[in-house]
């Protein structure tokens, strides 16, 4: 693969890992929102209204947006491990996916009745609603996918550790 091929899609997964991270930075917002039990912005503003969702949604969308942005960002660096130009281009649509896949996750599992874990009926949660199936449906395909690449990023870096190719 062309430098200018991997630099590209280097600067793709950092660019989307900005964003996600940024979300997560909202997700913060929101968090002190839930906290606080009003939209407060000291010395500016204060807003009586609750948003929707529990603290610890909140603080879940925070940090797992952040984490998932820098999951990106690591596969970015990662990137000149994987072997051939078919699977960095997998690796680096597939944690693209993942970051924003996972950040619709929690955002959307803020408003779901199972907390997006299910698309059905879970005993003391009771039916899921269609929040859920936002969140559970992106979630679960970005973990398959997450898996993927962690696989391939493992045996590139593995294999340039055990051959000396990286010397």
């Amino acid at each position: 693969m062309l430098d200018a091929d991997l630099k590209h899609y280097q600067a793709l997964m950092l660019g989307n890992a900005a964003l996600v991270v940024m979300a997560g930075f909202v997700g913060g917002f929101m968090l002190t929102f839930a906290v606080l039990g009003r939209i407060e912005l000291w010395p500016l503003f204060a807003i009586d209204y609750q948003v929707p969702g529990s603290v610890h949604a909140w603080r879940a969308a925070h940090v797992g947006a952040i984490t998932n942005g820098l999951l990106c960002a690591m596969g970015a660096v990662a990137l000149p491990f994987v072997a051939t130009g078919r699977a960095r281009q997998f690796v680096t649509y597939g944690l693209i996916f993942t970051a924003w896949g996972n950040c619709m996750f929690y955002v959307f599992s803020v408003f779901g009745n199972t907390h997006g874990l299910s698309g059905g009926y879970v005993e003391g949660m009771g039916q899921s609603n269609m929040y859920d199936v936002f969140a559970y449906v992106p979630a679960i395909l970005a973990a398959t996918v997450a898996i993927i690449c962690m696989v391939l990023i493992a045996l590139g870096a593995l294999k340039t550790a055990l051959t000396g190719n990286g010397r």
